[in-house]
Formats: structure tokens, C-alpha cells, sequence
């Protein structure tokens, strides 16, 4: 777990896990739904748009062609005849209404045609009657008839009313007024019913009204838009995008044309459409319901399992943080977690491992110094060394002033037990006062030779690293040998290599393998060489089992020890060395 902010408690690795699984389920999901319905949504608009333009450029398109159709065969017909040519020939009258009726059948309309003359007589009809849509009164002020008076020669139009034939229904009539204004005129018609005009044009679901430029309804293949008297209801000459009647919602589309003489409105239904996306939207919140539920489950499972690995890690890990050592895991999942329990058992026995060489170390480290102070002050070594200087301070004052001080170094340097590392130049240094004294009490068979890289001067090695060596080359060397040198070489390369030589007796090969057998073990308590094996066990505790101590001799020409240790200059901290150098 980890914390938050002050006092809003600890937050669970459980609750985060589930958070992210359902975050990373439940959300892209929803994305995903919540698109295709929005697609759904732009699809379903944009194809009730579409379908409902298109029926409304039908219909406009219908009706302009039908206008421009009837009129220009009306110009036609006034073109090819003049009043004179009409006046008292009824035989081309005829020949006229022929004409009409086989260009109504091309057109594959309902049509009639009149000619009516100045009088408002009917000279030729298609129909049997007089013009439903014609009062009876009808004079020169009348309706359409005032618009081809206005307008001789062209091509006229109008929605009216055709009542005594078409119970009050609307029609189209598309008339022109042939002749001069001082002669006879003759009146031209075509009469189309409206709702013929609708039904035909548009026969898709949508519902159509054509009013004219006073919001008369001309025709329409509903009544849901029409008022009392045929006006139409207010609602629709809003002119918005979706219009509401009636309790229906509808999707609205107007064009004017022919000259804003004539609006054509078109209407689609949308309640099917808003019950059916309203469903989706019902659909689209249970699934979402579903999948959260499914997830949080999914997810809260999945967090519990994984968790349950992380808390006993946890556990794990505080029971190390209070000292102990010996509770390791056991994880039977076969995942990355699984890792993470083979490394903290090694860890764990790693440290187990370094916490006893650290106390191995400690251990060899104390006994090591006890076991030197021993040796130096050992009563045979000081009565020695005492009875030297006593002879000398009265033959040789100042050789036993030099045997004084240096016998203070080494007590100096001796009993510092609160230094275990220090650098090779005040190693060397001690064990210059040690082979001062020695010197003086051997007189001229003991002589030295020390040739030190200045590089390994500041290098940092266990402190009394020299003595041990040097007594047990003065103790074994010096026997039928006369003359006892000891040569003392450190060089720097890949480690630090010191290397202290003797051209004493020497040992057999037999006593050679011996003494490397007993520097191998790992517990030793004898005296024998102890001096020996507590350098190179001290060495192999601290740096590595790569580093240490080697022997070599050859009986009556002497004996080497070659002490291998890494290279680490003083401030510098701790590390292993990975490399190994050869003797």
C-alpha cells in the first residue's frame, strides 16, 4: 500500500489495480458504444434529411415542370393561330382540344383543357361541364383571368378551388388569353388536380403541402398542417428544423419557387426515430451496466488474487525490516511475480551469508589483533627487545634511543584497536619499526630490501598485514642460513600485489602442500601458522574469495608469499573488484 495525502488514510495496491482494470474496460468500451450510437444517431438524421429533401425536390421539380410543360403549349398554340383564324372555325377548335388531349397524354396527367371566350362562354372542353374552379359571376376581375389580361401571350398560373367537380379540392390551372386587346379574346386553360400532382410525385413516407404566397394550402396528402377555411397552421412558417404538432415531432423542409408564388413543404415523421434511439440509448445504459458489473467483478477478483502474492511480499518484507531473517516465500504463481519471491529468497540468504562473513570478519579481525599483540608482547619478544636496549644504551646510546623510539611506534601502532584499515605507507611504516628492532638484535644476518610503486602508497590494506609474513620468515628463515634476506615488493596493476620474499632454508614440496592445505580451511585454531591463515582468511572475508594469500618455496632457496588485494585508494568507498591478478 502507499499513502495520500495527510488523513485521507492509506491507499490499497487492490483498490488501484481494480480502479485501472475497470478504468481500462469500462471506459473504452463506453467510448465505443457511445460512437457507433453517435454514428447511429448521425446516420438515422442524416437519412431522414436526405430522404426528405429529395421528396421535396420531386415535388418542386413536378410542379415547375408541369407550369413550364402546360405553358409553353399554350404559347405554342397561341403561336400557331391567330383570334381571327379561331373566330366562327369550329372545326379548328376541335383540331385544338385534339391537340390538348394528346399532349395531356403524353404528359400522363389527369388534365383538362378549356377555351372559353371573351364572353367566359366555353367554346371547347375535355370535361363535361363548365370549370369547377370558375364562379359563375366570373368577369374580367376575376382570379387568374385578371393575371392573362395583365399579361397577354404568356403563360399564367394558379391554384384554385375546383369544387363542383372535385368536392372543393384544389387544382393547378395554368391558363393564357389569346388575341388583341380591341378584338375578340379567347381564354386558354389546362386544369391539373393538385392531388394527383402530390400522390404521383412523392410516394415515399413523407408528407407533403404546397401553399402559395398567403399560406393557402394548394395541395397536400395531409391534413395535420391544414386550418379551418384551407389556411395553414402558423407552426410550419417558423421555419425551424424540427417542428412539433400535434404530439408528433417533424423534421421540416421548405423551398419557394416559381417567383415565391408557390412554398412546398415537406415533412418526416421522427417519433419512430426518437423511439428507436431512445430504445438504443436504454440498450446502451444496460450494456454499460452489464460491463461495469462484469468488470468491477472481473476486476476485484483479478486485484484479490494478485494482491493476496503482493501482501504476503509485503509481510515478508516487514519481517525483515524487524530482524527477521528466516521467513521466506513461497509463491506458486507462475508469473513476474513469482520473480520477485525467487529474488527475495536469495536476498535473503545473501544476507544471511553477509551477515555472517561480516561476523566472521569481526570475529578474525579481533582475534587477529589479539593474536598479534600477543606475539610482539609476548614476555620472550619484550625481555628481548629490553635487554637489547639495555646492553645498547651503554656501548651505543644512540642505537638504543633508536630501538626506543621505534619500539614506541610499534606499541603506538599496536594498540590502536580503533583503526582496522589503513593505507599501505602506514602499514609500511609500523613494519620499518619492526624490522628496526629486529635489525638490532640480529645484528648483520638480518638485512631488507623494500621496493614500493608510489601509486600503492595511499592504497588502503587490513592494518598489521606485513608482520605476521616478516615473523614467520625471520622464525623459519633464519636456521643454518648465516645471512637472512627479506625482500618486500608491492606493484600496482589490475590489484594490489605485495610479495614478501626470503632466501631462507626454505620448505619440502610435502611440507609446501601441507601448509596450502591448512590456509584452504575454513576454521582454524591451531598456532602453527596462524599468523598466515588469518591474513589470507581476513582477506578473503573482506574482498572476495578472488583475493588472498599464495605460497611458494623450494627447500634451501627460500620462501615467497604473494598477498593479492583489490585496488581501493583511501577516501574512496567500498567495492568489489571483479578482476584477479596473477602472483
Amino acid at each position: 500500500m502507499k499513502f495520500g495525502v495527510k488523513g485521507a488514510g492509506p491507499i490499497h495496491f487492490r483498490d488501484e489495480i481494480r480502479r485501472a482494470l475497470i478504468f481500462y474496460t469500462v471506459i473504452p468500451v463506453a467510448v465505443v458504444v457511445l460512437a457507433f450510437f453517435a454514428f447511429f444517431i448521425f446516420y438515422a438524421h442524416s437519412s431522414i434529411m436526405e430522404v426528405n429533401q429529395e421528396s421535396n425536390r420531386l415535388v418542386c421539380g413536378e410542379l415547375e415542370q408541369m407550369v413550364d410543360s402546360y405553358g409553353s403549349e399554350l404559347i405554342r398554340m397561341w403561336d400557331a393561330d391567330s383570334t381571327e383564324q379561331l373566330q366562327g372555325n369550329p372545326s379548328r377548335l376541335r383540331q385544338l382540344q385534339t391537340e390538348a388531349i394528346r399532349f395531356i397524354d403524353s404528359m400522363h396527367s389527369q388534365a383538362d383543357f378549356y377555351i372559353l371566350n371573351s364572353r367566359f362562354e366555353v367554346c371547347v372542353s375535355t370535361a363535361e361541364q363548365r370549370p369547377g374552379f370558375m364562379p359563375p359571376d366570373a368577369g374580367l376581375n376575376w382570379g387568374i383571368v385578371r393575371k392573362m389580361r395583365s399579361r397577354p401571350g404568356e403563360a399564367v398560373f394558379e391554384f384554385t378551388s375546383e369544387s363542383t367537380k372535385r368536392e372543393n379540392q384544389k387544382a393547378l390551372v395554368v391558363g393564357a388569353q389569346l388575341g388583341a386587346a380591341s378584338g375578340e379574346r379567347y381564354y386558354l386553360f389546362f386544369m391539373v388536380p393538385a392531388r394527383y400532382l402530390v400522390d404521383t410525385t412523392c410516394n415515399r413516407p413523407v408528407q407533403v403541402v404546397v401553399t402559395n404566397r398567403y399560406h393557402d394550402v394548394c395541395t397536400s396528402n395531409t391534413n395535420s398542417f391544414t386550418m379551418e377555411f384551407g389556411a395553414a397552421k402558423p407552426e410550419i412558417r417558423q421555419k425551424r428544423a424540427f417542428l412539433s404538432l400535434n404530439d408528433e415531432w417533424y423534421y421540416q423542409y421548405e423551398t419557394d419557387i416559381l417567383g415565391g408564388e408557390i412554398n412546398v413543404y415537406t415533412f418526416t415523421p421522427v417519433k419512430n426515430a426518437m423511439t428507436l434511439f431512445a430504445v438504443d440509448i436504454s440498450i446502451f445504459l444496460l450494456v454499460i451496466l452489464l460491463i461495469g458489473n462484469i468488470s468491477v467483478f472481473g476486476a476485484t477478483r483479478v486485484a484479490r488474487s494478485k494482491t493476496a502474492v503482493i501482501d504476503q511480499i509485503i509481510r515478508a518484507f516487514e519481517k525483515v525490516k524487524e530482524g527477521n531473517l528466516n521467513t521466506p516465500l513461497n509463491i506458486g504463481a507462475e508469473d513476474e511475480l513469482s520473480v520477485i519471491g525467487d529474488s527475495y529468497n536469495l536476498m535473503l540468504e545473501s544476507l544471511k551469508e553477509q551477515i555472517e562473513r561480516n561476523n566472521q570478519v569481526v570475529r578474525e579481525t579481533v582475534y587477529s589483533e589479539i593474536r598479534q599483540l600477543e606475539s610482539q608482547f609476548n614476555p620472550h619478544f619484550l625481555f628481548n627487545t629490553l635487554e637489547t636496549i639495555k646492553f645498547t644504551v651503554k656501548l651505543e646510546p644512540d642505537i638504543a634511543s633508536r630501538m626506543i623510539v621505534a619500539l614506541s611506534a610499534i606499541l603506538r601502532y599496536s594498540i590502536n584497536s580503533q583503526i582496522t584499515d589503513v593505507t599501505l605507507e602506514e602499514d609500511l611504516s609500523y613494519i620499518e619499526s619492526y624490522l628496526t628492532i629486529q635489525k638490532y638484535r640480529f645484528e648483520d644476518s638480518l638485512f631488507t630490501d623494500i621496493q614500493v610503486d608510489k601509486r600503492a602508497l595511499d592504497c588502503i590494506v587490513p592494518k598489521l598485514i606485513f608482520q605476521p609474513v616478516i615473523e614467520n620468515a625471520i622464525k623459519y628463515g633464519i636456521g643454518e642460513t648465516e645471512v637472512l634476506t627479506i625482500r618486500i615488493c608491492v606493484t600496482v596493476a589490475d590489484c594490489l600485489l605485495i610479495r614478501v620474499q626470503d632466501d631462507g632454508d626454505g620448505m619440502s614440496r610435502e611440507k609446501l602442500e601441507e601448509l596450502r592445505n591448512l590456509m584452504k580451511e575454513e576454521n582454524r585454531t591451531g598456532k602453527a601458522h596462524f599468523g598466515l591463515y588469518n591474513i589470507n582468511r581476513r582477506i578473503k572475508l573482506m574482498y572476495g574469495a578472488q583475493y588472498g594469500v599464495d605460497i611458494d618455496s623450494r627447500q634451501g632457496q627460500g620462501t615467497s608469499v604473494s598477498m593479492r588485494l583489490p585496488v581501493r585508494h583511501k577516501g574512496e568507498k567500498k567495492h568489489d573488484q571483479g578482476s584477479d591478478c596473477g602472483g
